[in-house]
């Protein structure tokens, strides 16, 4: 569904003849309708009625008024009185004469939902629950409210969803949360005359709008009426007026004086005065309730295009203007209509069936949907958009919000609805779908890493697929034919007016900025000698020296491009720390005569503790014990001459004595064997 027509509907008394006005271009242009509908308005004038848009649909608009004969009538169109300018028409009397039990004068209705409508005349509350049919009679509002109503008081409802609702009757105020099973008094409200009232569909954000002489006043409570605070402002008022798009946004309809209107975006919180040459009545009707709007004064109708800013004549020289409304036709079918083979059907559930024809009884409403316009807007504003339709373009309507390449182009379209009925157009044929421009046809913008602020070398633009691959990284591109290329360029998504042109290849690609760029290798002792490599192995050797064919060469990174022939890292030993190190040459060995060094013995047999004397008596007996031995081997003496045991027991008592006193050490001289006379006729024998 979507906007394509704006209009707004005015009743009105010029002498003796009611008249209703529909404008079908937002205010511009006036006619009158009910001189194409005498079967409906054939009691006299219409002395006061009221005008409503449904608020679910904006389609359906209803009027309730009395005549000059006391006539009371509701009257609707479901199509905005489109065909009213047929006699005849499409406006439909829901009920006449039926209301005998009080006039609408000063009727308001309320859509509680898209099957509830609610009618408050003068002393009584109708509804409907079947999308506006047929009004049912509710009660008398004595015996609702449970209190007593002087007739011609002023009187509002208004119902935020289908259970929330508000009712004000003169000085007292109601609430409802049950869809108007029950209804409670406020608890506290101002002692004041009450011409309309709104409530949010929390119930607790609450609008009271008085007027008291030349002053108007709004008291606003957050609580549910517990509590309030008040705004107040010149002039005189009717009644809150709720923006049919946008819930939080209201406006005050003003009759004095016709030089501003009064707006609240926060649900009458805060209120904002908007100052122009504003009027009695005032409607917006756009998506933003803010641009355009028809305004009402006694004698004539005004229309913005600023928010109320300031308004322009339109239509003027009738009587007097008592009420309006606004709508926006839809696209389409209704929103609460069914759609059998392209026809939209709506009315009771009875009065149609599934299969042909269709419609039953009297109550059931069919006509072709309207076809909507759609506007292909080029991704790369290097063309005007295409206007279509469904019939020139069947099933163009699922692709809104997405973008679509025609068959037989490379250009892509973004599909939009547009706000007006679409008289002329081509026919295209969709090639392929995407969520967005970007997926279809991208801008590809190469940014130079380097660059400042104004650019100095002017980003580059292309839609080559093959940049797609290299989104969000940073690339050298083929600079032979061209040097101003060379540089390195990130790759992003650039606008899509910008101008494209056609880029060489690319011949590199990087991470980032800063990794763009090449090695470096110089020969640590010929600086003339340069080798150059892509390669990122060299990392390793990044502010070290390699070595490569015997040669030395130090390794640097530098960010940029280069027209150079690269080579493979080289370098196959492990990197040194600087020249000197790989470059180094140890000296020739030195070779000298071995000369051998004996060391002197340590002598540790006279590193001991005991005192000379001890010595000495070993040493004695040691030599005592070696000569008698000596004499046994030499034959001198035989072992029977010797007593060795002597000489022990001697070295012993030597040791023994030191044990007491170490003076008694004296030396003793060995006494000597007794010498023998040789031996005669001897001879010793050898073994």
């Amino acid at each position: 569904m979507s906007l394509i027509q704006t209009y707004a509907q005015f009743a009105s008394v010029a002498g003796d003849t009611s008249s209703i006005y529909s404008s079908p271009d937002n205010g511009v242009t006036w006619n009158p309708i009910n001189s194409f509908n005498p079967h409906i308005f054939v009691d006299g004038s219409f002395i006061r009625g009221s005008l409503h848009t449904h608020k679910y649909n904006h389609n359906k608009v209803f009027f309730a008024g009395c005549s000059s004969l006391g006539t009371t009538r509701i009257v609707r169109s479901f199509n905005q009185g489109i065909s009213a300018f047929i006699a005849g028409g499409n406006w439909s009397i829901v009920a006449t004469n039926d209301f005998t039990n009080g006039s609408f004068l000063n009727g308001r209705f309320s859509s509680a939902s898209i099957d509830d409508i609610y009618l408050i005349g003068d002393q009584y509350l109708y509804k409907s629950s079947n999308k506006g049919f047929t009004f049912n009679y509710v009660g008398l509002l004595n015996n609702i409210l449970n209190t007593t109503i002087t007739l011609g008081t002023y009187r509002d409802v208004f119902f935020a969803n289908q259970n929330v609702g508000i009712i004000s009757v003169y000085d007292e105020v109601y609430t409802t949360i049950d869809g108007g099973t029950t209804w409670n008094i406020l608890p506290v409200i101002p002692s004041v005359i009450i011409r309309s009232a709104i409530i949010d569909s929390t119930g607790l954000n609450i609008n009271l709008l008085e007027e008291s002489g030349l002053n108007f006043t709004v008291y606003n409570s957050i609580d549910g009426g517990v509590t309030w605070t008040s705004f107040t402002a010149v002039g005189s008022a009717r009644r809150f007026l709720p923006c049919l798009d946008d819930p939080n946004t209201l406006y005050i309809e003003k009759r004095t004086p016709q030089t501003s209107i009064y707006k609240s975006v926060n649900f009458g919180i805060n209120w904002v005065q908007i100052v122009g040459s504003a009027s009695t009545t005032v409607n917006f009707f756009n998506n933003d309730c803010a641009s355009t709007g028809t305004g009402l004064a006694d004698f004539s109708t005004y229309r913005t295009i600023n928010g109320g800013v300031t308004y322009t004549q339109q239509l003027a020289g009738l009587s007097r203007l008592y009420a309006a409304t606004a709508t926006s036709y839809e696209c389409g079918c209704p929103p609460d209509s069914i759609t059998i083979d392209n026809e939209c059907i709506w009315g009771e559930p009875s009065c149609y069936t599934t299969t042909p024809p269709y419609l039953e009884g009297t109550e059931c409403y069919s006509e072709a949907p309207i076809p909507c316009c759609y506007s292909l807007i080029p991704c790369i504003l290097n063309g005007g958009p295409i206007q279509t339709n469904e019939v020139l373009t069947p099933g163009i309507g699922q692709y809104v919000g997405q973008v679509v390449k025609i068959e037989s182009s490379n250009s892509c379209y973004q599909v939009t609805v547009t706000d007006s009925i679409c008289d002329e157009g081509i026919a295209v044929v969709v090639e392929s779908v995407y969520e967005d421009c970007y997926g279809c046809n991208p801008v590809y913008m190469l940014t130079a890493c380097n660059d400042v602020e104004p650019p100095i070398i002017s980003p580059l633009y292309t839609t080559q697929v093959e940049f797609a691959d290299y989104l969000g990284q940073v690339v050298w591109i083929d600079s032979s034919s061209t040097p101003a290329f060379r540089t390195c360029y990130f790759v992003g998504i650039g606008p899509y007016d910008a101008t494209v042109g056609t880029l060489p290849s690319v011949t590199q690609s990087f991470d980032s900025c800063e990794l763009c760029g090449y090695y470096r290798l110089i020969n640590c002792l010929d600086q003339n000698d340069i080798l150059y490599s892509l390669d990122t192995t060299l990392n390793t050797y990044l502010d070290k020296v390699g070595k490569y064919n015997d040669a030395c060469y130090q390794v640097e990174f530098v960010n940029g491009y280069i027209d150079e022939e690269f080579i493979n890292n080289p370098f196959t030993e492990n990197p040194y720390e600087d020249c000197a190190c790989c470059t180094y040459t140890p000296p020739e060995p030195e070779f000298k005569k071995y000369t051998r060094v004996i060391p002197e013995p340590v002598r540790e047999f006279y590193r001991i503790a005991q005192s000379k004397c001890h010595i000495e008596t070993y040493v004695k007996y040691g030599v005592a014990w070696y000569s008698e031995y000596m004499k046994i081997a030499q034959g001198i003496n035989t072992c029977v001459d010797v007593d060795v045991d002597k000489i022990w027991l001697k070295m012993k008592l030597q040791e023994l004595s030191l044990l007491n006193d170490e003076t008694a050490c004296t030396t003793t001289s060995i006494i000597p064997p007794e010498e023998c006379d040789e031996p005669t006729g001897w001879q010793p024998t050898f073994q």
